[in-house]
């Protein structure tokens, strides 16, 4: 550390010029930052079902639906007809749009002199439509998926173009292009309800750039706050926020050089590393302005503060890095992501907390904050508990105890409706077009068949009826639409038990509506597809949903044949069980590479485990939380125990080190805690405020899961405040008391 303060004294200039050059180039890469809704980010790593679903796709075409509903007074009104064909007509222009299922472009088959013939259900004339609603009523294809069944409300599917899971820009554009036909005199008073995952996806990123635009101000202002409370000067406040800026800008700059975009997860790191960066240059200026105030040259007193806190600076910044690399293992990209350009934040702060501030501080007149500074003295009383071990035991004690009574209670969820406020619009359009629709979501279920010559046939079409009257059984699901549907429409007298006479009657239909036909069939590879819709359900339920699906296809389908659902609801499904595993493994790691660094730090197995006792505290208040307020385990939730880690630890080492250059220095085991809880206990309380203050602003997200990201963090940091305020004291006392040698050696090195 001493080479560290010659060269911020001696050559802080050439240091911020440096600084300032890479900046601007990294500038330039926050500004080319993108922001992706691919679903491949949010999804597992080498997943099964996502190359499933890529391989679906690639088949069949995008499965992204946006569906539009709107209520009428009576659906087959030739007015709402008529208005019905010109809003189909005009989605048909968008270049985004491949095809708009409603009731304007379903047909039908009729059987004439030269035999059937395809023809519109709508006939051209809207006035000559006298069995239009007997017709549709009646078609499987029709009720209660285009429209109700109660006459009462008219929906279209908009399926978009595209052959690729990242649909993104075609998303944004189709959707654009939508609000512009809505928004034409003709249509404005429709109102329509509009659902699908290119909506959920673009509100999510309205979401996010809302919050961002939020919570970044928001979290400045509580930083120059909690500065301005310590210091009660502008400049330390003035410097703090140039840490923060610097240390966003160079990790957000990274990305946009290296083309990662930001995602769902990705969109928390720049309130996390605000807050992080601020902690450390409280830290750093604490320990400075405590030395001007005791009459220290600018040069002593940057060389006093880089020996005094920038070891510890350096351990916390680890431990930190520790926690954020642990989620490498969560086999969820967007976490991996995260995980990485974390710990390059991380790096990025203490940095500039260690090279960029020192050289700012001893350049800039901070005498006047000295002598305004004040010892909070009344933190050597805390010292008094220390003497009373009971206490920490008994809120060791108690926290396990809720802790053990509260995991079983925490669930695993990943259902949309679970992402956004209850009264948010995006979920009052699920409730009712899933009330009168039954079902959103596309939930596609490939037929697999023993081989190709077994794909036309009869005895195929009656394999797909059997499935599909399964698939009618499960509540959550539509009937869904088949070539067994098509061919009864085509020729509704057909025998359908009889395997040559559907046979026949697929051959005609085939003849008559190929590119329907090609709708349900796929030569190569072989497959029958079976299109149905799922009302939101938790991920727990798709499992089930899905399991059945393949258990009863094994059971009903002829020998060799198999049953595939795929599509987003088994993609995410099959997040549950990663989660979870995803969550110990991470945690597990981040808890052994801290041990390593408590370890190495404090040179005693007896202090690191007393350190980690102080951090059961948070750790068992973060299970409570989550148990007893029904905060569900998702693809945010999953982050915060291993990120918790990582930060609460940060002002244990504080507080260990302060205790042990204590004992170095000579003082007693009661002297030298009083000195770490005066010297480090003021960054230590006034960090954590602004760690639970900067988080606490995420509790007003629109994005569920943010706002339980920043609840659960905020109720980890304050228990670790306790914990290191109660027991860490009594522990680290009581292990002196016993002659603990890594206490010893440090008295030793003094």
């Amino acid at each position: 550390m001493d080479s560290l303060s010659r060269l911020v004294t001696q050559h802080g200039r050439i240091a911020l010029v440096l600084v300032a050059i890479l900046s601007g180039l990294l500038a330039i890469g926050y500004l080319r930052v993108a922001w992706t809704n691919d679903p491949e980010v949010i999804t597992l790593e080498g997943s099964d079902e996502l190359e499933n679903y890529r391989d679906f796709v690639q088949r069949w075409g995008s499965d992204d639906l946006i569906i539009l509903g709107y209520e009428v007074d009576d659906a087959f009104a030739p007015a709402e007809l008529a208005r019905l064909r010109d809003l189909t007509d005009a989605l048909l222009e968008l270049p985004e749009v491949r095809w708009v299922s409603s009731l304007d472009t379903v047909s039908t088959v009729d059987v004439g002199p030269f035999g059937p013939f395809s023809r519109p259900l709508v006939p051209d004339d809207l006035d000559d439509a006298e069995d239009l609603r007997t017709r549709a009523l009646e078609s499987p294809f029709v009720r209660d998926s285009l429209v109700s069944g109660d006459g009462r409300m008219l929906l279209l599917a908009v399926q978009l173009a595209g052959n690729e899971l990242d649909n993104s820009d075609t998303e944004q554009k189709a959707l654009a292009g939508i609000d512009e036909i809505l928004a034409r005199s003709e249509f404005a008073e429709l109102a329509p309800l509009a659902a699908g995952s290119p909506v959920f996806n673009r509100e999510l990123a309205v979401l996010n750039q809302r919050d961002n635009a939020i919570f970044t101000p928001l979290a400045l202002l509580i930083v120059t706050l909690g500065t301005g409370l310590l210091f009660r000067r502008p400049l330390p406040s003035f410097l703090s926020l140039l840490v923060i800026g610097a240390t966003v800008l160079w990790t957000q700059g990274l990305m946009g050089w290296l083309g990662v975009p930001m995602n769902i997860t990705t969109s928390l790191l720049p309130p996390l590393l605000m807050v992080i960066a601020a902690a450390d240059a409280i830290h750093v200026l604490d320990c400075y302005i405590h030395r001007l105030s005791d009459g220290d040259s600018r040069e002593d007193a940057i060389a006093w503060t880089l020996r005094e806190i920038g070891p510890s600076c350096v351990w916390t910044s680890v431990t930190t890095a520790v926690g954020f690399a642990s989620l490498g293992l969560v086999k969820i990209s967007s976490v991996q992501t995260f995980g990485l350009f974390a710990v390059l934040g991380v790096t990025c702060a203490l940095f500039h907390a260690l090279v960029t501030l020192p050289a700012l501080m001893c350049r800039m007149p901070l005498e006047a904050a000295a002598t305004l500074r004040t010892d909070w003295a009344w933190l050597g009383s805390l010292n008094g508990l220390a003497r009373r071990p009971y206490w920490a035991a008994s809120l060791v004690a108690v926290s396990l105890a809720l802790a053990a009574a509260a995991i079983p209670r925490v669930e695993v969820a990943t259902h949309d409706g679970e992402f956004f406020a209850e009264q948010h619009p995006i979920n009052r359009a699920y409730r009712v077009l899933e009330h009168h629709m039954r079902g959103i979501t596309p939930f596609e279920i490939e037929l697999v068949p023993d081989s190709a010559q077994n794909l036309r046939t009869g005895a195929s079409l009656l394999a797909v009826r059997r499935m599909q009257d399964e698939l009618a059984k499960i509540p959550e699901l539509s009937r869904g639409h088949s070539l067994m549907d098509l061919v009864e429409t085509a020729y509704p007298g057909v025998d359908s038990e009889d395997p040559r006479a559907l046979e026949r009657a697929l051959f005609l239909t085939q003849a008559v509506a190929p590119s329907e036909v090609e709708r349900f069939v796929h030569d190569s590879p072989p497959r029958l597809r079976i299109s149905t819709r799922a009302e939101g359900m938790t991920s727990a339920r798709s499992e089930e949903l899905i399991a059945m699906v393949r258990s009863r296809g094994q059971e009903i389908l002829p020998a060799g044949w198999s049953a595939r659902p795929t599509g987003l609801v088994p993609v995410f499904s099959q997040m549950e069980q990663y989660l979870v595993e995803g969550q110990l493994a991470s945690y597990g790691v981040a808890i052994l590479g801290i041990t390593l660094v408590f370890l190495v730090l404090l040179r005693s197995l007896r202090l690191a485990l007393v350190a980690l006792l102080a951090n059961l505290v948070p750790v068992a208040c973060l299970a409570a939380v989550m148990g007893f307020s029904s905060i569900r385990l998702d693809v945010v939730t999953v982050m915060v125990a291993s990120i918790a880690m990582g930060i609460i630890v940060d002002d244990t080492i504080h507080l260990c080190r302060a205790f042990q250059r204590g004992l170095a220095l000579g003082l007693s085991e009661s002297h030298a805690m009083r000195r770490a809880l005066e010297i480090a206990g003021r960054a230590v309380i006034v960090s954590s405020l602004v760690l639970v203050s900067g988080f606490a602003a995420l509790t007003l997200s629109g994005f569920k899961p943010t706002a339980h990201f920043g609840t659960l963090v905020c109720c980890a940091i304050l228990a670790a405040l306790v914990g290191d305020l109660v027991v860490l004291p009594a522990g680290l006392r009581l292990m002196h008391r016993t002659r603990v040698p890594g206490l010893e050696l440090a008295a030793e090195e003094s």
